[in-house]
């Protein structure tokens, strides 16, 4: 096998023999907020750190189906403060796939608890009756990693969630006269 073989973040999102996901024992964990929108409209899906008061940088991507929702943008969270560097990767957009890496500077961690890094905001579908679905977290275009101030990595669990479209308000109720 070559040098730096399986690369970083390539693994299984479960932990062999164990049902919890990859790195749920460090209580650390980046996940995608459940959230719902309006059919047709643009709304926001958090993606936010559980953090362990360690952490400088991380990486992730996140995965969505492109027949219920359409990438628009990627915003800093409300806890990402306005010197840390995010690079978004949304080369692979169209194909429902969006990498990001969040860092602070050098010798700054999050504070322990939960900060919302980013915001992705996607157009949903239009529909007549409420639909659900997940927004993944995934290793492509982006790999996962989390590491301290040192560039040390950490273990951390990825968790997606889930956006519920709502249909808007009135659709398929009967006329009041």
């Amino acid at each position: 096998m070559p040098a730096g073989w399986p690369p970083r973040g390539a693994g299984p999102a479960f932990a062999i023999g164990t049902s919890k996901p990859k790195g749920a024992e460090s209580g650390r964990e980046i996940r995608v907020a459940d959230t719902a929108i309006i059919g047709g409209q643009q709304g926001a899906v958090s993606v936010v750190l559980s953090s362990q008061g360690d952490e400088n940088s991380m990486s992730f991507s996140v995965s969505f189906d492109t027949s219920k929702l359409t990438y628009v943008k990627t915003d800093r969270g409300v806890d990402l403060p306005g010197d840390a560097a995010i690079i978004k990767n949304e080369t692979q957009a169209a194909s429902g796939r969006v990498g990001m890496l969040v860092g602070l500077a050098a010798d700054t961690a999050f504070p322990a608890g939960n900060r919302e890094l980013v915001k992705l905001t996607f157009t949903a579908a239009a529909t007549a009756s409420p639909v659900a679905t997940p927004v993944d977290m995934g290793v492509t275009p982006t790999p996962q990693s989390v590491s301290d101030m040192l560039g040390n990595d950490l273990t951390a669990a990825f968790t997606g969630g889930t956006v519920t479209i709502n249909p808007p308000s009135g659709v398929g109720a009967w006329p009041l006269y």
